[in-house]
């Protein structure tokens, strides 16, 4: 799991194939509707939510691709750990790409201006509030793995 500052974006373009082209791209659409957004090989999500409660949201995972979660307004409490560590809660779905897992793990804050990277061994659990549910305006960047 990575956590930094879109200012320091550039400095994780080894970190990851299509990653620098993908940030790029995604910071295109940061006034775009809700929707998913293609190009190439990898493609956002837009999305705006209320968030929850840690205890009403799983961990889940992702094979095919890593995620890099970006919040444009509000803020979000992603909780990760190593899968190794979590116990799977069903069989994982290829054609979503993506098995929902139990788990205790820690929490990240992130905020806007910032983004956080989980790769296929990371548990994430998105769209936690900090304190209180409030609204949630991000995007999900998918990048092949």
């Amino acid at each position: 799991m990575i956590l930094d500052y879109m200012t320091r974006v550039d400095a994780y373009a080894s970190v990851l194939p299509h990653f620098a082209q993908a940030m790029a791209f995604a910071k295109t659409l940061v006034d775009a509707p809700v929707g998913r957004y293609e190009e190439d090989d990898y493609f956002v999500l837009v999305q705006e939510f209320e968030t929850k409660m840690p205890a009403d949201k799983d961990y889940e995972l992702h094979r095919k691709y890593a995620d890099v979660h970006v919040v444009l307004e509000g803020q979000e409490s992603l909780g990760y750990d190593d899968i190794a560590v979590m116990t799977p809660k069903e069989d994982f779905n290829e054609t979503k790409d993506m098995q929902m897992l139990d788990g205790v793990g820690q929490y990240v804050t992130i905020n806007p201006g910032m983004f956080c990277v989980v790769l296929p061994h990371d548990g994430h659990k998105p769209g936690c509030c900090v304190e209180a549910p409030g609204k949630l305006r991000k995007f999900v960047v998918k990048i092949p793995v």
